[in-house]
């Protein structure tokens, strides 16, 4: 097996390549942590606060921030590794992707939550290479984030959120928990679920000086909770969590 390139960031330090303890902590911390249902709310005072943080380090186009929150217990030897798909809907399939792939083939870090060495370890991943401009920021931005979580108790519920594709407006993302096979996230319009609960925030700033914090991620769920989708066999590739998806008409016919 070869090296992936998994970004780590230790607090202060520099990104690393992941080592398979990397991993193994990564696996680990995914299967400790709460649903979002069990988080609680997030004060828009410290969004506010962790807004402005972004701003002077000029990274609100390269972070967001994220509800640290998990959605089953993966197997074993596995991290949650998502991948893009594009069809006639484009988004995100993250499942319990084994080590080796994982070592084999190019990846990155997505989500990070501070370990309990004070690193920000990522718990969640995403296929392919790093965006370039994550290697350049200043070591100095993520020592302060994590002294601002940890000083105020948030080390627990907000971590830091790799933004993918910026260089195109962000879209605002559902996402639907495939029970025991991992989550789908797509555009809202293109799905008829109902917005449960924000998870992904991300910052910017207009032209007049405001900075604004806008929810970019949300689950589809009930009253009751998430929407839970299966239907008993195991989801082999995106067509299947494509069609059942449409079975249960949570995706809009034309998409």
């Amino acid at each position: 097996m070869t090296g992936a390139a998994v970004s780590s960031y230790p607090v202060p330090g520099l990104h690393c390549d992941p080592t398979l303890s990397d991993l193994e902590a990564s696996s680990n911390m995914y299967n400790g942590l709460a649903d979002d249902h069990e988080q609680p709310n997030v004060s828009e005072h410290h969004l506010n606060l962790l807004a402005q943080l972004y701003i002077r380090y000029k990274v609100q186009d390269i972070f967001g921030v994220h509800l640290i929150h998990g959605h089953l217990k993966i197997p074993h030897n596995t991290i949650m590794l998502g991948s893009m798909f594009r069809r006639e809907l484009s988004g995100y399939w993250t499942k319990p992707t084994p080590f080796e792939t994982v070592l084999a083939n190019p990846v990155h870090g997505h989500i990070y939550t501070l370990s309990s060495d004070n690193r920000l370890l990522a718990y969640e991943y995403r296929d392919g290479l790093s965006p370039k401009n994550v290697t350049d920021i200043d070591q100095a931005f993520f020592q302060e984030l994590s002294t601002y979580l940890t000083s105020n108790k948030l080390a627990g519920l907000l971590g830091l959120e790799v933004l993918e594709d910026t260089s195109s407006p962000r879209s605002q993302m559902l996402e639907f928990v495939l029970a025991g096979q991992g989550t789908v996230m797509v555009k809202e319009e293109a799905a008829h679920g109902d917005t449960y609960r924000v998870t992904g925030w991300s910052f910017a700033q207009e032209q007049d000086g405001t900075i604004s914090v806008k929810g970019n991620e949300t689950h589809a769920g009930t009253a009751g909770g998430h929407q839970v989708f299966t239907d008993g066999k195991p989801l082999r590739n995106i067509d299947a969590v494509m069609n059942l998806l449409l079975q249960e008409g949570v995706i809009r016919d034309h998409y």
